[in-house]
C-alpha cells in the first residue's frame, strides 16, 4: 500500500511539475532552442554531405540552415536575458 500512495505521490508531482513549467512559458522556450539546435546539426550534416559529393548546392543550403540555427539560438539568448 506504501508503494502505491508512494507512486501516485510522484505522478501527481510531475503532472504538477510539467503543468508549473508549461504556464511559465518554459517548455516553449526549451522547444525553440531545441529546433535551433536541430537546425545547426542538420545544416553542419548538409554540409559534409555537400563536400563528401561535391555538391556545392547542399554546401550552401547547409551553411543556410546552420545559421538560422544560429540566429535562432541567439534570440532565445536575448530573450531570456531581457525578460529574465
Amino acid at each position: 500500500m506504501k508503494g502505491f500512495i508512494l507512486g501516485v505521490s510522484l505522478v501527481g508531482n510531475a503532472i504538477f511539475g510539467y503543468h508549473l513549467i508549461k504556464e511559465n512559458g518554459i517548455l516553449d522556450d526549451l522547444n525553440k532552442q531545441a529546433d535551433g539546435l536541430s537546425d545547426k546539426i542538420e545544416g553542419k550534416a548538409k554540409q559534409v554531405s555537400g563536400t563528401v559529393t561535391d555538391n556545392n548546392v547542399d554546401k550552401i543550403e547547409g551553411q543556410i540552415q546552420e545559421n538560422t540555427g544560429k540566429s535562432r539560438e541567439t534570440v532565445q539568448d536575448l530573450k531570456e536575458k531581457i525578460f529574465d
